[in-house]
């Protein structure tokens, strides 16, 4: 399907392509600290997050007691969508639970994590055993998640997710079971990987090693786009890494698991800063364009708040991107039968990689983005950077979704690298020290919000309009004489 139409191009210099490669590569200022104008000084948004407090949970009958009797807890069970809301969210978070346990026990465990570290060259001493209190912490940080998920569905930046809804097909034991099946094999496959040092590449010296076993699943390492040696790795020791129609079939399912059912609400928290912007803006005269979409799930979420905006699609695994339209119209007939009044605009899916997108400049009023950047290299990461703000509109809203960082939670600072270690995410401890505000500054953005949800990190960034950028450079210019 060709890309969606885009109005004609804003031309503003330091936002072409070859003005912004160039304004990447260095920021002129640091986010978060004091700016000179001609008025005086002005200071950006701030630079990092609020501290993520998780919610305590009960630890004793008598704090159950207080904990039920509390005015939170009076209020959720007297209105029915929130009761369905915590229930929703309870049954998700039991049964991917209870999922990864099953499949735990099922596939043997390959190896221990203090082998795997090991094998990694890290001391196997650091993070061995989970106690009472680790796992405590763990569902206290998801109960935050959730409170803020629900607050934000009060104040109605989002609406609730939409397939709490009985009819979605997530609640079909046929469907369940198929997903369950596939993460069996798949959970299987991903044990044995992890004890062979070159399985971390295996992508790229094979092209059929799932077309074997299910029609039409081999991978494809050629074509028409030259696929960068970065991204034809098995991330996550997953069969197939991102090109395969297996692998974009069992992902959703499978990071799931591994989150305990919380990776929907840790995307949603990116619509937060995108209902805040939307406020008072017609979304059918908008236009919004997801980068690295994957499966095409949460721009499901997208679609479900705003119907009538003209949204695009991007990824660069054709097999995902396949995913994604399958999932977006699911979703269409879905909403066709939930919501028969609500008319959706179509949704244009293009194969394109983040580093090189192939739309106009200044092409949308929104760009979003979930779970990129910590699985590009620095490189990558500027030119990703650097096309987005490219493609938006002057006055428009970029906003990202990825992992956590040092620092941003110090309690787990020191177990962060058992997560490259156990899911081979070669670039993610880089990542983890980035500063993503001064790299946004240095492609023309500014700093609006930065917050946490449990395990992952948004932020949302303004392009600045003509006008303002000229009034930045006057500005500057009369503090200069003034010096």
């Amino acid at each position: 399907m060709p890309p969606l139409s885009a109005p004609a191009c804003v031309s503003v210099s330091p936002f072409s392509r070859g003005g912004l490669a160039r304004l990447c590569s260095a920021s002129r200022e640091t986010p978060g600290c004091p700016r000179r104008t001609r008025g005086g000084t002005t200071s950006c948004a701030a630079s990092a997050p609020a501290p993520w407090t998780p919610l305590r949970l009960p630890r004793s009958l008598s704090e159950l007691v207080t904990t039920l009797r509390s005015a939170e807890v009076s209020r959720v069970a007297t209105e029915p969508q929130e009761l369905a809301y915590v229930a929703y969210t309870a049954a998700r978070s039991a049964f991917f639970t209870a999922t990864a346990l099953a499949t735990a026990a099922a596939t043997g465990g390959a190896s221990t994590v203090a082998e795997r570290m090991e094998r990694q060259g890290l001391r196997a001493s650091e993070g061995q055993g989970v106690s009472a209190e680790g796992l405590a912490r763990v569902l206290e940080s998801q109960a935050e998640l959730y409170r803020r998920d629900l607050d934000n569905i009060r104040q109605g930046l989002y609406r609730a997710p939409y397939d709490m809804h009985p009819s979605h097909r997530q609640w079909s034991p046929g469907f369940v079971a198929d997903k369950a099946r596939r993460l069996l094999r798949s959970s299987r496959e991903i044990m044995q990987r992890r004890t062979k040092p070159e399985a971390s590449t295996e992508l790229r010296r094979t092209s059929t090693d799932a077309a074997a076993a299910e029609p039409g699943a081999g991978t494809l390492v050629a074509g028409a786009f030259a696929y960068p040696d970065t991204f034809l790795q098995n991330f996550h020791w997953q069969s197939d890494g991102w090109m395969s129609v297996r692998s974009a079939r069992i992902y959703e399912f499978q990071t799931e698991t591994l989150f305990q059912g919380s990776q929907d609400a840790m995307q949603r928290a990116a619509l937060a800063p995108l209902g805040r912007y939307m406020a008072g803006r017609d979304a059918s005269s908008m236009t919004l364009l997801e980068v690295a979409a994957g499966t095409g799930r949460f721009h499901t979420f997208i679609k479900d708040n705003y119907p009538s905006m003209r949204t695009t699609l991007s990824d660069l695994s054709p097999y995902y991107l396949g995913e994604a339209r399958e999932n977006v119209e699911y979703f269409a007939d879905f909403n066709a039968r939930v919501n028969p009044q609500r008319a959706m605009q179509p949704t244009s899916f293009v194969q394109a990689a983040a580093q090189d997108l192939p739309f106009p400049d200044a092409s949308f009023d929104v760009v979003m983005n979930v779970y990129l950047f910590h699985e590009m290299e620095a490189t990558q990461r500027a030119q990703a950077a650097a096309e987005m703000a490219r493609c938006l509109k002057p006055g428009g809203l970029l906003v990202l979704n990825d992992s956590l960082q040092r620092g941003d939670r110090p309690e787990i600072d020191a177990v962060m690298h058992l997560f490259p270690a156990n899911y081979h995410e070669p670039f993610y401890m880089e990542y983890t020290e980035l500063d993503m505000q001064t790299l946004f500054a240095g492609c023309g953005l500014q700093p609006v919000s930065v917050e946490l949800a449990h395990v992952s990190k948004v932020w949302a960034f303004r392009k600045p309009t003509e006008e303002e950028v000229m009034t930045d450079v006057v500005g500057e210019a009369m503090a200069a004489m003034d010096d």
